[in-house]
């Protein structure tokens, strides 16, 4: 879980490196923490990412998503990509922290690589990271999500296609 365990690495190494400047009398020490509505925000923006395709013959590459990228799998024709994107921010439900639990929803989009074209099939479903699994002809991604606004453990194996989302089951 990579991400997860890098959101709460970090925050202990920046509070070191701010202790060491502070020490040293370079600035001064100061935590913020920004709710509103419950909802944490950080006093410098969250840097985006961009997924690239490189063609290793020519040199070139493209953009195949930008945003901040949770997760990504290539489908078995290696056509399509299906990318997690941390995007509209939530607040963090009070008790105990669940290992899919993201500040943000997390929005599945599935990126045709020959054409360039991206979708959102599946608008109003928060998809956990890290457990994309395409079907063998390509056609859909399986994913674990749950639909806004639910818990994790009300969460569905949803199968994800271009056209839209259908639980399993």
């Amino acid at each position: 879980l990579p991400a997860l365990m890098r959101y709460f690495a970090e925050s202990q190494t920046r509070t070191t490196e701010a202790w060491a400047r502070k020490t040293l009398g370079r600035e001064t020490s100061r935590t913020v923490v920004d709710a509103r509505d419950g909802v944490a925000t950080t006093e410098a923006p969250e840097p985006n990412q961009a997924l690239l395709l490189l063609d290793v013959k020519t040199g070139l590459r493209r953009t195949v998503a930008e945003g901040r990228i949770l997760d990504f799998e290539v489908s078995p024709d290696r056509r399509k990509i299906a990318v997690v994107l941390g995007q509209e921010p939530t607040a963090i439900e009070p008790g105990a922290i669940l290992q899919a639990d993201n500040a943000r929803r997390q929005r599945i989009v599935l990126v045709d690589l020959a054409t360039g074209a991206s979708a959102s099939p599946a608008p109003s479903w928060d998809v956990a990271p890290y457990l994309l699994r395409w079907w063998p002809d390509s056609s859909a991604v399986l994913v674990w999500a749950r639909r806004d606004g639910a818990d994790w453990p009300n969460g569905e194996l949803v199968r994800i296609d271009g056209l839209g989302a259908d639980v399993i089951g």
